[in-house]
């Protein structure tokens, strides 16, 4: 997200993304646009195309948006089913993408575009859950951690534990080694393997979400928000670490299928293979 100019801001993966195809464009500026429909059941686009690539926001909607979304994410009954549907996304788009890559494997071009349509109408879904792991009040959750600990480095410490994904992957490796900087117990010589990672990384979030209970503890509306706090980090950090193995397999699959079908991978867009998804 650019600086706010003239109560505007702006989405520009034109910049951030300067060598992504036009495709990838699509996927990240569609889904940013139908986050609120997707996430939230609100019938508003966030901001407005202003080509593929950039998104432009208005700031008091940014605002207004952001603020319903951060006052759900307190309600203990959206929250599970959040993360609920979410993960069956991440599923069925995997789901998809392998009967996809199954189909390329035969040359069987009809049956791969039906099934990477299924893929895209999905996984524009699973974008929009990207999309909005930069928009978590996380600043509001470290204050509330620093409050309860009665010190900022401790929050700051068990905000990045709660933050570490679940699986293996890039995301949870940066985050070990982040946390080493900070925990004398896990100075090693020697390189860990990928399920000793997910152990300590596991063991340290785990400890951390202890510790913050019990400084909860007494207070009902706090364990409660606590409790909501690890859940949604956990959620946010695993599903990226999904989110990124899916969007490299899917557009292997996209580029697999345009060169089977004789078709200009520079010039699709995601409803050239989901015609029917008019989001």
């Amino acid at each position: 997200m650019e600086p706010v100019w003239n109560h505007m801001l702006t989405c520009d993966y034109e910049r951030t993304r300067p060598t992504a195809s036009p495709l990838e464009w699509d996927l990240y500026t569609r889904s940013l646009l139908a986050w609120p429909a997707t996430l939230m059941n609100v019938p508003e686009p966030y901001g407005r195309l202003r080509r593929p690539g950039i998104v432009d926001i208005d700031e008091d909607d940014h605002h207004r948006l952001l603020t319903q979304w951060h006052t759900l994410l307190r309600h203990d009954d959206y929250v599970p089913d959040l993360i609920a549907r979410t993960t069956a996304w991440h599923r069925a788009t995997e789901h998809t993408l392998e009967r996809a890559e199954q189909a390329l494997n035969h040359a069987d071009r009809d049956h791969a575009y039906q099934h990477l349509g299924q893929a895209t109408r999905v996984f524009l879904d699973v974008m929009s859950t990207h999309i909005v792991n930069w928009l978590l009040p996380e600043d509001d959750w470290n204050a509330h951690l620093a409050t309860l600990f009665g010190d900022a480095q401790r929050a700051a410490n068990c905000l990045l534990a709660l933050m570490t994904p679940s699986t293996t992957g890039h995301l949870l490796t940066g985050h070990l080694q982040q946390m080493k900087t900070t925990a004398t117990s896990h100075n090693t010589t020697t390189q860990p393997s990928a399920t000793q990672t997910r152990e300590r990384a596991g063991t340290t979030r785990d400890a951390w979400e202890a510790a913050a209970l019990l400084a909860a503890a007494g207070t009902d509306d706090t364990v409660t928000q606590i409790r909501l706090i690890a859940a949604l980090c956990a959620w946010a950090a695993t599903s990226e670490e999904s989110r990124a193995v899916l969007r490299a397999r899917y557009l292997d699959a996209t580029r697999r299928w345009a060169s089977l079908a004789n078709r200009d991978i520079t010039a699709l867009t995601t409803r050239d293979l989901h015609p029917k998804g008019n989001r």
